[in-house]
């Protein structure tokens, strides 16, 4: 009986290692609470949630997240954000020569590492500048799981590449 009760116990000891084992291996990314727009800029913004919804807000739906190999991989029903262009435009980015505006990027970075990349021409002479979104809600209800900000292109055909969870900083610079 003694030696059932020790298995027992090594077995239920196992169990729990191996659970926070498994808990470890899951990324946990920093909690942001505020998206700095900073870099070449007159006025260096913090974001909130709370500023977001007192800007001129958008509401989408039907977003679909398309991986490069074309494959769905979810779809937002609904959500509401703020066009990054008009962010950028609040933000006043400096440029002193406008011959140079071709050098400008804007560069788009996560919590966890992952960043993306949009030129200034593509935000300011292009379509695509209309349809690039600082999200703040999806499916009516605040982003948790991937935010709470989260950056999203619609003009995009494969849209996942673009698709930016835990946005933590928008920053524009110069080639």
């Amino acid at each position: 009986m003694k030696n059932i009760v020790c298995l027992l116990l090594l077995y239920v000891f196992g169990i729990e290692v191996l659970a926070q084992a498994k808990a470890s291996d899951t990324p946990a990314f920093p909690s942001v609470t505020e998206v700095q727009v900073e870099g070449l800029v007159e006025k260096p913004l913090s974001i909130s949630v709370a500023s977001l919804k007192k800007r001129k807000v958008v509401e989408g739906k039907n977003y679909t997240i398309v991986s490069s190999k074309g494959e769905v991989k979810r779809t937002i029903g609904s959500y509401k954000g703020v066009l990054l262009k008009d962010l950028l435009n609040e933000a006043k980015i400096t440029m002193a020569n406008s011959k140079e505006r071709g050098k400008y990027y804007v560069l788009i970075s996560a919590t966890d590492g992952y960043e993306v990349l949009f030129s200034w021409n593509e935000l300011y002479n292009n379509k695509t500048g209309d349809s690039v979104y600082v999200l703040f809600e999806e499916n009516s209800k605040e982003i948790v799981e991937d935010g709470p900000f989260v950056l999203i292109c619609t003009a995009d055909t494969i849209t996942g590449p673009r698709h930016v969870r835990w946005v933590k900083s928008i920053k524009v610079a110069k080639l």
